[in-house]
């Protein structure tokens, strides 16, 4: 694996050239770069099922029928906690362990399958602490130009750091979630009310 992004500036307003129709137009514009019109009418589709000929497995959370050069994608995201007993020891010593642990996963379980069946598989894996695999950060860049080349905007700059800036949001809400149903509950006794 490449680099890995692990920290995530956040703005708490978006950017000055950001409007409401790029939120509408992420999955519209990112479906449309390089296809043909009659591509164009196939817009993105969440956890296709029978993707793959004679499955009904859902090798993506995320379908692009059109993405680069024109071929259909499957995107399978995955989250990897670097603090599970599998990557601790590893991702202590090696930045990006979890993730490459991830991505090797994701690949194993779809890439050939996808491949057979003339689709193309991208695992877009984060960690729950914030980094991110290379395939991410180059997806999540390509949509953020794909943005801003349909809204008329030479410069991607502000959509990208938003772009990245929703990830990370994303990902600490996520993990706040999950602390917050797993606090202990601690009885009376030990704070001596008991």
């Amino acid at each position: 694996m490449g680099e890995y992004q692990s920290d995530v500036a956040l703005s708490p307003d978006p950017p000055p050239t950001y409007n409401g129709k790029v939120k509408g137009r992420l999955r519209q514009t990112a479906a449309m770069q390089g296809c043909s019109a009659p591509q164009r009418a196939t817009a993105p589709s969440k956890e296709t099922p029978g993707l793959l000929p004679g499955l009904q497995a859902r090798p993506g959370d995320i379908f692009i029928p059109c993405w680069s050069f024109g071929r259909p994608t499957a995107f399978d995201v995955l989250v990897i906690s670097p603090l599970q007993e599998l990557t601790i020891a590893q991702a202590a010593q090696t930045p990006g362990h979890a993730l490459q642990v991830g991505v090797q996963r994701k690949l194993a379980a779809n890439l050939s399958a996808c491949r057979s069946s003339g689709t193309d598989f991208v695992p877009l894996v984060a960690e729950t602490l914030g980094g991110l695999a290379e395939d991410t950060i180059r997806t999540i860049t390509i949509i953020s130009r794909a943005i801003e080349n349909g809204c008329g905007t030479s410069d991607s700059t502000p959509t990208t750091s938003h772009l990245f800036g929703r990830v990370a949001v994303a990902l600490w809400r996520g993990n706040t979630s999950l602390w917050l149903h797993r606090l202990p509950t601690i009885p009376p006794s030990l704070d001596g009310v008991a």
